[in-house]
């Protein structure tokens, strides 16, 4: 009967481990995105998670990146329908390496610099949670673009928003 015991404890603490392990893997899980965009940045995969009181987003795309291009990440903090921030990542190689990496609210206003690094397929962007005066659960989405125009060649998800 004891052994019982035992085995019933340790199946609950098992399952709350489980439970638990579950639910932080959503806030921090990848979202991948389908190869879908033939020419241009094509996304692979995204991340969002918060690291000692910053957000880091992480992209990481199907091919290698171009010598020069442009990432927005969007990100909704307040629960309406709109942007309330966005993270602008441009890069030209020709021209020696980043040329935009900031954070900015509604109206093109200036937040702050982000920290940003660039990977052969993959893009990194850091900055305080505390830019976003995050007054609900954090939802973001990514969008590429690329050419003279900055036309928009991608975006992850394809529609709506991912949710943090």
């Amino acid at each position: 009967m004891r052994w019982l015991r035992h085995a019933l404890l340790w199946s609950v603490i098992a399952s709350l481990t489980m439970g638990l392990a579950s639910a932080a893997d959503a806030h921090y899980r990848s979202h991948a995105d389908p190869r879908d965009t033939p020419d241009g940045i094509d996304i692979e995969r995204t991340r969002m998670r918060r690291d000692r009181g910053d957000i880091v987003v992480k992209v990481a795309t199907y091919d290698a990146l171009p010598g020069w291009g442009w990432v927005f990440v969007d990100f909704d903090s307040r629960g309406g329908p709109r942007r309330d921030r966005v993270a602008v990542l441009q890069w030209d190689a020709a021209s020696g390496g980043w040329v935009k990496h900031a954070l900015y609210r509604r109206g093109h206003r200036f937040v702050g610099s982000v920290t940003a690094r660039m990977g052969e397929d993959v893009l990194r962007l850091r900055f305080p949670k505390a830019w976003l005066k995050a007054t609900r659960h954090v939802r973001w989405r990514v969008r590429t673009a690329f050419g003279y125009g900055g036309t928009i060649v991608d975006r992850a998800p394809d529609g709506g928003w991912f949710a943090h």
